[in-house]
């Protein structure tokens, strides 16, 4: 089997996307990758470049799209996660809650926005956004424990150089 530019699949029971040329399993009717359709929409295809991908909740000819039992399992697993961590350091636990607890959040509040206006939130879409919140909430406690290093600095030297003082 070929794809669309000639090459060859490497398995015959594939096919690539017309869309990122991804190789696909021969009975999903939509890529694994930019969720676009097996076949292309109706005057629409890979001679202008523009599919139309349908967005909203699972069906059984839909499985890559979102499903309403996806955010408690996120939910779960993340409290299963954290009780595991909690049993081994209380302390470390917290610092993972306060990290990764805000990150879910967002994922899931910009999953629903996009589902909102219609558009397609992919799951490399969601990791991107979570890596994100775990970097810019680990950047906020480093930038807030710095700043509490040098508040601890600055008020050690002043006790310091007014010690001798009366």
């Amino acid at each position: 089997m070929e794809t669309h530019d000639g090459t060859e699949l490497p398995d015959p029971t594939s096919w690539a996307c017309p869309v990122c040329q991804a190789v696909n399993p021969l009975g999903s009717p939509w890529c694994w990758v930019c969720e676009s359709p097996r076949e292309p929409a109706a005057g629409k295809g890979a001679a202008d470049g523009v599919t139309l991908v349908p967005v909203g909740r699972a069906t059984p000819d839909r499985p890559g799209a979102r499903s309403p039992w996806l955010t408690p399992l996120l939910l779960a697993g993340t409290a299963a996660v954290l009780t595991g961590v909690a049993r081994e350091s209380r302390g470390l636990a917290i610092l993972a809650g306060i990290v990764f607890v805000p990150a879910l959040v967002r994922v899931e509040r910009r999953w629903s926005r996009a589902e909102a206006a219609g558009e397609s939130y992919t799951a490399a879409r969601g990791v991107t956004s979570f890596l994100g919140s775990v970097v810019m909430t680990l950047s906020i406690l480093l930038g807030v424990f710095l700043a509490g290093v040098l508040a601890l600095v600055v008020a050690l030297f002043m006790i310091c150089t007014s010690a001798g003082k009366p």
